[in-house]
């Protein structure tokens, strides 16, 4: 009897002890709220729902000092007046659904420690917090779903992320000051995502040697105004795609060493670069989309593995670049896939046809149109002119040849006359 009662108290206590807890998510959004917490919820110590403090004149975390852990989300966003954590603890995550989410806080200056159980947890991100300078505060972290840091002025190194080993998607972007990613060479194997972008003090992407292949959405390089080098990525040799975009001081693809199957390849407005014969190795057999644009000093791309890839009509946008790789059927013709004559003969229109009136002679921007001859089935010109539109009102119907000259050849089209 005393053993059922035992059990019974036990119970009651504990149901208790877990009611002075939150049973569903909580905003808290004022001082006067943080500071009513310990009296709201007594002894509650182990969160199991998300916390978000969000509030204008919130400045101290002292009435928070009693929380231990969460197997939820930890927010802390729009706080214009919070300086640091003062008065909350270390926090430890728990489970996967647990993380923290720290954004749009000015004058925040420090931050107080987090840890985290044997599982993975679901996210870490620091964004818009233009005061911090260091990530020293999750530096017990190992496990982590993302890792986002993003906007944050203060940031010159990513170091305190050093005992991260397993990530799944790493989002560095909008940092203008930050000189290194080295803070992140403990991670390594598979990721599913990578994207650096507008780190403009970044010279290369040292500390990214670890990881060795990427499966979901792509690596994703954009907007580095001070990027020279991909140095850092030589150990990926699996992706899904490849998007190298504005990096305008990036001259070449030296550091990748991508060889096994590729879904997409993306190379779009990169002013500087010259050189990407690193891609000549990869495996075209994956691949359904090509677009090389607006690279304007890139006038090399018959590489191994583009002109395969060609050969076999697969999808690509070749446009904008330097003279040589300035189309696909330049490409092409370097290639040797190509002769010039079948060049001429898709990239110059005699339209309409048949004609009655006006014929319009149109070539793409690499050619330079010269003259155009109008000829009878014997062979006889009976009209020479150096405009592209040429008047046919006055011909008599039939057949005729118009002969097109460029500044690539000269190509033969079939006219009738109505």
């Amino acid at each position: 009897m005393k053993q059922l009662v035992f059990i019974i108290t036990f119970l009651f206590f504990s149901i208790i002890g877990f009611g002075q807890c939150p049973t569903s998510n909580i905003t808290l959004s004022s001082q006067e709220e943080i500071n009513a917490f310990a009296v709201n919820y007594p002894g509650c110590n182990q969160f199991e729902v998300n916390i978000t403090i969000s509030g204008t004149d919130i400045t101290d975390f002292s009435g928070l000092s009693q929380i231990e852990s969460n197997t939820g989300f930890f927010n802390i966003i729009d706080n214009p007046n919070l300086i640091s954590f003062s008065g909350l603890g270390t926090i430890q995550l728990i489970g996967d659904f647990s993380g923290i989410f720290i954004q749009n806080n000015p004058i925040l200056e420090t931050l107080t420690p987090f840890t985290q159980g044997v599982e993975d947890i679901s996210g870490l991100a620091l964004n818009n917090c233009p005061l911090i300078d260091n990530l020293q505060a999750f530096e017990a972290l190992t496990n982590v779903y993302e890792v986002q840091i993003i906007g944050n002025q203060g940031l010159i190194s990513l170091s305190g992320l050093e005992n991260i080993i397993s990530v799944d998607t790493i989002n560095v972007s909008d940092n203008p000051f930050l000189e290194s990613l080295m803070g992140l060479n403990g991670v390594s194997g598979q990721i599913g995502e990578l994207i650096i972008q507008s780190c403009n003090s970044l010279e290369n992407l040292e500390g990214l040697e670890g990881i060795t292949s990427e499966n979901n959405f792509g690596i994703n390089i954009f907007n580095n105004q001070g990027l020279t080098s991909l140095s850092g990525l030589q150990n990926i040799t699996t992706l899904s795609f490849l998007n190298i975009t504005n990096n305008d001081q990036l001259v070449s693809f030296d550091g990748l060493n991508i060889s096994d199957g590729i879904n997409g390849i993306y190379i779009i407005g990169n002013d500087g670069l010259t050189d990407i014969q690193a891609l000549a190795n990869v495996n075209i057999d994956l691949l359904f989309e090509c677009i090389i644009e607006s690279n304007s000093n890139l006038s090399i791309c018959n590489m191994d593995s583009l002109c395969n890839y060609l050969s076999t009509d697969g999808v690509a946008l070749i446009e904008g670049n330097a003279t040589g790789c300035a189309t696909v059927n330049e490409v092409k013709i370097a290639c040797g896939i190509l002769s010039m004559s079948e060049n001429l003969l898709t990239t110059i229109l005699a339209y309409p046809n048949p004609v009655s009136e006006i014929l319009t002679i149109e070539t793409t921007n690499t050619l330079n149109y010269n003259n155009a001859k109008v000829r009878t089935i014997l062979g006889e010109i009976i009209l020479e002119t150096t405009v592209n539109q040429i008047d046919f009102s006055k011909i008599s119907s039939g057949i005729y040849f118009v002969e097109v000259t460029t500044n690539e050849g000269t190509i033969t089209k079939k006219i009738v006359k109505k």
